[in-house]
């Protein structure tokens, strides 16, 4: 074979590969997946929304992963909330260093202050909402991470939950 008619079928091949290898997975959504789907193992839906504009992060992000444990009932879905987690402490913020965003406001916010004394560090904000009780975190931990965040808002459900 001549070397043109090798380098028209090295040409081909690289063209036909070449897009089927780049679209593959990066490492890091592979990494992603692997948690997102340890998470609907234990019982939490995964939804990404913007990063509140309040969080201050070292590397910013603009998606963040929300891992919410769902309502048992339909009942629970009427009011929503949204706390961050701010870099200092401060008195007019909630408990310390959380800061209440939007309107939303939790009933029993005695208990919620309760709760907040154990939220996993990796947190920095927490939400109640329609799809249930919910931790935003950038997704740069690991499974163990994941079940602590489970095992928290497992924990958390009936405090926050509307009697």
């Amino acid at each position: 074979m001549s070397s043109i008619a090798i380098l028209v079928i090295i040409g081909v091949v690289a063209m036909v590969f070449g897009p089927v290898m780049m679209m593959q997975p990066s490492k890091l959504e592979r990494r992603q997946a692997k948690l997102r789907a340890l998470a609907s193992q234990l019982g939490l839906r995964v939804h990404l929304q913007p990063v509140p504009e309040t969080v201050q992060m070292d590397e910013p992000i603009a998606m963040s992963a929300m891992y919410c444990l769902p309502w048992k009932e339909q009942r629970h879905t009427k009011s929503s909330w949204l706390l961050t987690r701010r870099g200092y402490e401060h008195g007019l913020h909630f408990d310390g260093v959380w800061e209440w965003q939007g309107e939303g406001r939790e009933p029993n916010e005695a208990q919620l202050k309760n709760a907040l004394t154990n939220v996993p560090d990796i947190v920095f904000a927490v939400a109640r909402g329609p799809q249930g009780l919910c931790c935003y975190w950038p997704e740069r931990g690991n499974e163990a991470q994941v079940e602590l965040l489970a095992r928290w808002l497992k924990d958390q459900l009936s405090l926050v939950a509307e009697k």
